[in-house]
């Protein structure tokens, strides 16, 4: 069984509450993996779960002591893709659970693949293609500043869902046009105008 050690750092709480209401995934996660605890500082892991905002330093400890790393949630992501150069992190040691709060499910899929040997599958595609699968009415046609055009997808959507325009929490897509998203903001602004 391989052993997982979770380091919490300052965040929004977000990730924390989504794994607090994860009551009987919990047990799941329990069969797949021994949780260490902090009284075990130095033990070498199979799995080091990163959550909330950190600096350079504190990630370098951390890869001393685990396998590989599991960044989850918008803070602790914020904060690797601000300091990823200057790491040098092999890409094979890095997992990411995306988003602002977590996907319990996308959790469970991750450390499932991580078990297994195997790459989860990245959704590199835009959140308004589920915007179209559920229906959604587009945000930015009501002329709300929404960022689904270069948000990486894999939450379903569900803030559009509510009419909370997207805030970009699961990163920029690899290839995003910011070009020509500041265009389609541009005009749609003068659309509302008129």
């Amino acid at each position: 069984m391989m052993k997982m050690k979770i380091y919490h750092f300052d965040g929004c709480g977000g990730c924390q509450l989504a794994i607090m209401g994860m009551q009987h995934d919990m047990l799941q996660l329990f069969e797949l993996v021994q949780l260490i605890t902090d009284n075990h500082k130095n033990e070498q892991v199979d799995i080091g779960l990163v959550i909330g905002h950190y600096t350079e330093g504190m990630i370098k400890n951390i890869l001393g002591c685990c396998d590989k790393l599991l960044i989850i949630g918008a803070c602790a992501h914020q904060s690797y893709t601000a300091i990823h150069e200057t790491l040098g992190i092999e890409e094979e040691r890095l997992y990411f659970v995306k988003g602002c709060p977590l996907s319990v499910d996308e959790l469970i899929h991750v450390i499932h693949c991580i078990i297994n040997g195997v790459r989860p599958k990245e959704k590199n595609y835009p959140v308004c293609v589920s915007c179209k699968e559920n229906e959604n009415i587009c945000l930015l046609l009501k002329g709300m500043p929404c960022k689904g055009p270069i948000t990486q997808a894999g939450c379903h959507a569900k803030c559009i869902g509510k009419g909370v325009p997207c805030r970009g929490c699961r990163g920029l897509l690899k290839d995003a046009r910011l070009d020509v998203y500041e265009t389609i903001k541009e005009n749609v602004a003068e659309g509302m105008k008129g």
